[in-house]
């Protein structure tokens, strides 16, 4: 791909450029890559989330029976019902 087809985009969504979703292609080993701290994913989607919802964010979920913090909604309702025997679902039994 030569860089003369790449288009940059500039969002305040994300702290640098990045190429537009439809012109970034996998790398050599099949993987979406993030340009600023390298996690890998199988599928554009998946790196979609990353930039917006985790990398360089502070975890923004916090248990309400100890000090566990998460990036992820899903994480800490996992966390809740293993770890504390809760369910985000069902507020009155945590």
């Amino acid at each position: 791909m030569s860089s003369q087809n790449l288009q940059v985009h500039f969002c305040g969504l994300f702290p640098e450029s990045f190429l537009t979703w439809s012109n970034l292609k996998p790398n050599l080993n099949g993987m979406f890559a993030c340009d600023l701290c390298d996690k890998e994913y199988k599928y554009k989607r998946n790196l979609y989330s990353h930039k917006k919802d985790e990398c360089g964010q502070e975890p923004r979920f916090q248990c309400p029976q100890c000090s566990y913090r998460t990036k992820r909604k899903g994480n800490l309702k996992s966390h809740l019902a293993i770890r504390h025997e809760c369910y985000l679902d069902d507020s009155a039994n945590c």
